[in-house]
């Protein structure tokens, strides 16, 4: 993401504000989902220790 920024910077008219809004919209989406997810193991690891008696 930090390249299509940079990008962004040097040539403007390549990559015009609605595209990367559109861009950084996407990216914390998927940020978000990976984290949610990433949680959500987590929450089932401890889960099972709990369930196991560990």
């Amino acid at each position: 993401m930090l390249g299509l920024a940079t990008q962004a910077v040097l040539d403007p008219a390549a990559h015009p504000p609605e595209r990367l809004e559109q861009l950084v919209d996407t990216a914390i989406a998927r940020a978000v989902t990976a984290s949610t997810v990433a949680e959500g193991d987590r929450t089932d690891d401890s889960a099972q220790a709990q369930a196991s008696g560990s």
